[in-house]
């Protein structure tokens, strides 16, 4: 029998093997790896050439067919013995056990050119490849890359705290100062000894009382000889109090005048106004105008120069002045938007701590009007509110705890995507109002802020079922139903199991308000309706008249409800 090959529309048999052309081993390799194949998976044969000692190519027998081959060309197995070209058919058709015969069991391949080619021993890859020489290397490792985000969730500042607001308004003030007219420490000491004797320059107060001046004529007479100034002498230590006391009371014009022409500069040499006297100077009694804010910080301290130290000084009735030249000056720097500086003048110098928690709110330091609120006005509500505007959200958080605001806590921990924490206060407040009996709310919370639909309407079951605030609760419960199925099957469920003589009138206005909004149920709702209205009209007769809005267009119905109601 002679057998051959002639072509055909389809191949017959399955497509398990694949035949690469060429005799380079590596483009072999190459094609195997690229068809995505395993050597221990395939069966490899070497296809001998038309000429001596040369090769064709390479079959590879696989046990199931490959989806891409790419340039390469499939083969069919004929009974896993023969392998034939694809779309190619054997002449005569020829059975599995003549197959066995004809070829006693051996694989052959057909060659297009020289017929077929026994297929005698596989390709030992380990003969062919040669393992790669070990070259040793040395691995540098990258520096850590930094991490960009490449989407922004949720941000939040770190606050200011309230004994130091972090801006500066201006660097320390320089060491060098014009004090020629300034008192002298010895001149400040002298004129607190006079003070402190005589009392004010009338003669009032001190320790040697109302007479204190008339003594000094006295004293004029026992020491004039001592000290050369005979019965002068009274007068000379009077003159020298009065001038001491007249150049102290220059310091506060000086200043007044300084923020005239030197706002700024003024501000630094500023004397803090309250009702006891202003702390300033050495004790002394005496007014000076060195430095003594290192900067205009909401934080700084006063006398925080190092050049003076605590102790009083008295400014008379320049304090009026002063304390309208300060408003003035707040004032123009916040219309010139300078809105830190003119919290300065009202947090320090005047003492004003809500206008200067107001100006900052202004300017939106939100932060520093936090803080101020938190810690001069004991306001822990105002504080939270501007911690959360200046998105300090840990802050505004632990303030919120403190007030019990467990709702606001919530919504703050789900910006920072903390979204069990937020529902663990999400948790609260809706025991908070069920403890209530405020179902409605509870309920709103589970729905708006939970996303727990189920949960919410429980709620409002326990609510229309408790007689608290049913009528909303029973509206809201079928609000929150979408599916009309749904719909129907829980308006007819309740109506027969849960309406009774003591709640069939809330339910009544339920089914008002459901039948306005004219859907596919109106006709049942109607029905309902009349039901209750019958049932419940000899009880109060004033339910007749509900008739009327499920029949607006009737008027002879509302004739009859005027005449039964009139008739009563």
């Amino acid at each position: 029998m002679e057998l051959k090959i002639k072509p055909a529309a389809l191949s017959k048999y399955p497509l398990l093997g694949v035949f690469i052309k060429g005799s380079s081993i590596r483009y072999w390799m190459e094609q195997v790896q690229l068809m995505g194949l395993s050597l221990q998976d395939v069966e490899a044969y070497a296809i001998p050439g038309t000429v001596a000692n040369t090769v064709a190519g390479c079959l590879l027998i696989t046990t199931q067919t490959i989806r891409e081959i790419y340039s390469n060309e499939y083969c069919q197995s004929v009974y896993h013995t023969l392998f034939i070209p694809e779309k190619s058919q054997l002449f005569p058709a020829i059975a599995v056990d003549e197959i066995q015969t004809l070829f006693a069991g051996k694989k052959y391949f057909f060659h297009p050119v020289y017929g077929f080619c026994e297929l005698t021993e596989p390709i030992d890859w380990t003969t062919l490849i040669e393992a790669p020489v070990h070259v040793p290397r040395q691995l540098t490792m990258p520096a850590e890359k930094v991490f960009i985000p490449g989407e922004i969730r949720s941000f939040q500042v770190e606050p200011v705290v309230p004994e130091a607001f972090i801006k500066q308004l201006q660097d320390a003030v320089p060491e060098e100062e014009d004090e020629s007219k300034s008192l002298t420490k010895a001149e400040q000491m002298k004129l607190a000894m006079y003070k402190n004797l005589f009392g004010d320059t009338t003669g009032s107060g001190g320790i040697l009382g109302g007479g204190g001046m008339g003594i000094l004529g006295g004293l004029g007479s026992m020491f004039g000889g001592l000290f050369g100034g005979g019965a002068n002498f009274g007068d000379t230590i009077q003159n020298d109090y009065h001038d001491l006391e007249k150049r102290n009371q220059s310091e506060v014009d000086r200043l007044l005048d300084l923020f005239k022409t030197d706002p700024d500069e003024a501000l630094k040499r500023a004397i803090p106004i309250d009702n006891d006297g202003t702390n300033r100077g050495s004790g002394s009694g005496g007014l000076n105008l060195n430095n003594q804010w290192s900067n205009l910080s909401l934080g700084g301290s006063y006398g925080s120069s190092g050049r003076t130290g605590g102790g009083s000084a008295s400014i008379g009735s320049k304090q009026i002045e002063l304390q309208a030249q300060y408003e003035k000056t707040a004032q123009d720097l916040i219309k010139q938007k300078d809105y830190y500086k003119a919290a300065f003048i009202y947090l320090k110098l005047l003492k004003n701590y809500t206008k200067a928690a107001e100006t900052l709110v202004e300017g939106g330091f939100y932060a520093e009007a936090a803080a101020i609120y938190l810690q001069y006005l004991q306001d822990k509500q105002k504080a939270a509110e501007y911690y959360e505007k200046a998105n300090a959200t840990l802050e505004a958080i632990e303030l919120y705890k403190e007030l019990h605001n467990y709702e606001k806590v919530g919504d703050l921990y789900l910006t920072l995507r903390k979204n069990d924490k937020a529902m663990e206060y999400f948790e609260k407040v809706v025991d908070h109002y069920r403890y209530r009996n405020q179902y409605l709310k509870a309920s709103l919370i589970r729905k708006q802020k939970m996303n727990d639909i189920a949960g919410a309407q429980g709620l409002l079951i326990d609510g229309w079922r408790s007689n608290h605030d049913a009528f909303n609760c029973l509206n809201n419960y079928f609000n929150n139903i979408e599916d009309n199925k749904h719909y129907a099957v829980e308006l007819n469920r309740l109506y027969k199991d849960e309406v009774s003589a003591t709640n069939r009138e809330v339910f009544l206005r339920v089914l008002k308000h459901e039948y306005s909004k004219q859907n596919e149920l109106s006709g049942t709702i109607r029905d309902m309706s009349y039901e209750i209205i019958s049932e419940h009209i000899m009880i109060n007769p004033a339910v007749a008249q509900e008739l009327q809005n499920f029949n607006p267009p009737d008027r002879q119905l509302n004739k009859d409800v005027f005449r039964f109601n009139t008739s009563k």
